[in-house]
């Protein structure tokens, strides 16, 4: 079996406009993997529709659903024909019907959170739920992004925000080959802060010289082997100061795609971390998310390595 066939992008369809930028972004990957896309809708369970008080005909509900699905393939077919399409409805609970969908994918795209009033209290929070239970890599896209005509359009860079030592290489291992693809340049970024304010500001105003250039020392380091590696891929380290969500959606706005690690959970608590939570929340650039997945097993009894001594940072805290 080829790549084209075998491989493939999910994309989670809603219907609704929040959904729209992930769609074109699942169609954008699809085309320059050369793979195919499923597209996922899921329609209400009873369950669901219980929580709150509506009357639905759910014999209606199949073919909303394939109304939807109807659309999403149409765009599919309009922005290149030889695109294979796979259309999956499903019935039941979003967030376990879209994991388990794209549970053999290349990658699953989702659209930031978008649901309001009735449809929030129906449908719940989905998006960083997701993210959080996926199996695969996720990208989370703005609703008004827009896939570029020409080349020019790109910003041309790739921010890769790397929280610690340990998951540093998981998440350039990706970093590196995307910037290669693209023809991006790649920005390796590390925000820090320290949780109690005081300290964080005296810290700053006393050590945070040393600290950055000690951090970025590190980073090279890190950076060595891959600068080997792909040595065409222009490469700029930036240490920041500053909450590492607001500095990281801050790097983002000049760049095509935002990469963080999604730290793997030692107990099956399903959650994301703040600053994750925070970034695919306010983000207008496309957020990959790198699985653990892949590395899990050779990293679960490794011990943590912070980029900066002892102190606890809160770049290093809570961040997928």
């Amino acid at each position: 079996m080829s790549k084209r066939d075998s491989a493939h992008v999910v994309v989670a369809v809603d219907g609704t406009p929040g959904s729209a930028g992930a769609l074109r972004y699942g169609i954008q990957e699809a085309i320059l993997r050369g793979v195919g896309l499923r597209l996922v809708h899921v329609s209400p369970g009873y369950s669901a529709l219980a929580s709150v008080d509506v009357s639905l005909d759910m014999v209606e509900l199949p073919r909303i659903g394939n109304d939807i699905l109807g659309r999403a393939a149409e765009q599919v077919r309009e922005a290149d024909p030889d695109v294979f399409v796979e259309r999956m409805l499903v019935r039941g609970h979003r967030v376990a019907e879209i994991v388990d969908a794209a549970v053999d994918a290349d990658l699953l795209v989702v659209g930031r959170e978008s649901q309001q009033g009735v449809e929030r209290l129906m449908f719940g929070a989905v998006t960083a739920s997701v993210v959080a239970r996926s199996h695969v890599d996720v990208v989370v896209v703005d609703p008004t992004w827009q896939a570029r005509a020409r080349v020019g359009d790109w910003h041309g860079r790739l921010v890769a925000a790397v929280k610690s030592q340990e998951h540093a290489d998981a998440l350039l291992a990706d970093a590196f080959a995307v910037a290669t693809e693209r023809h991006l340049d790649l920005v390796v970024l590390h925000a820090w802060e320290l949780p109690d304010a005081y300290l964080d500001l005296i810290e700053q105003r006393t050590e945070g010289a040393r600290w950055r250039v000690e951090a970025t020392e590190q980073l090279e380091q890190i950076l060595a082997t891959w600068r080997s590696r792909y040595p065409f891929v222009k490469v700029e380290v930036r240490v920041k100061h500053g909450h590492p969500a607001s500095r990281i959606v801050e790097a983002g706005e000049s760049a095509d795609l935002l990469m963080l690690f999604r730290t793997p959970h030692r107990v099956p608590l399903w959650h994301l971390g703040t600053t994750a939570r925070s970034v695919i929340a306010h983000s207008s650039t496309p957020v990959h998310l790198v699985c653990p997945a892949r590395t899990r097993g050779q990293r679960d009894h490794a011990d943590e390595v912070l980029l900066h001594g002892h102190q606890p940072v809160r770049a290093a805290g809570d961040w997928g």
